[in-house]
């Protein structure tokens, strides 16, 4: 199930966008359990013209910025496609596989769209908590 909570994140995005979903993460922090995929969507409404829209993911760990996914958006879109044009409605799609040997932490996970100028187009902050299955964090989130 992916549910829509783009009000409760930090954007710095020039776009405008309407919607994030992410498998099963109704608020953040979303808790990402170690060895299963995550769907993300990212709904907007582009403010430039792009031939390209080059994205990269990264998770902080311990102050530094892991990227976990790259790539051209336009290849990744499920609706619309390049190039985007001012005032187009398109959606970024990608899936985050969790690998097993991640450590279990909280991070922050950044999504990064720019367009051909190198300007952000989107870019999302989420809190997430990676964990076993089994893990027994949760009581410590307010630590974090």
């Amino acid at each position: 199930m992916l549910t829509n909570f783009i009000h409760l994140l930090k954007t710095g995005s020039t776009a405008n966008v309407t919607e994030l979903r992410v498998t099963g993460c109704s608020q953040p922090p979303c808790v990402f359990i170690k060895g299963k995929r995550y769907e993300i969507e990212i709904d907007a409404i582009s403010n430039c013209t792009s031939t390209k829209l080059p994205y990269k993911v990264t998770a902080k760990v311990k102050f530094f910025p892991i990227t976990i996914l790259k790539g051209n958006a336009c290849d990744v879109l499920s609706k619309g496609r390049c190039p985007v044009t001012v005032g187009q409605e398109f959606t970024y799609k990608n899936v985050i596989n969790v690998s097993t040997s991640y450590p279990s932490f909280h991070t922050k996970v950044t999504a990064l769209v720019q367009n051909d100028n190198k300007e952000s187009v989107i870019c999302l902050i989420l809190d997430v908590i990676i964990r076993s299955s089994f893990s027994k964090l949760r009581p410590f989130y307010h630590l974090l």
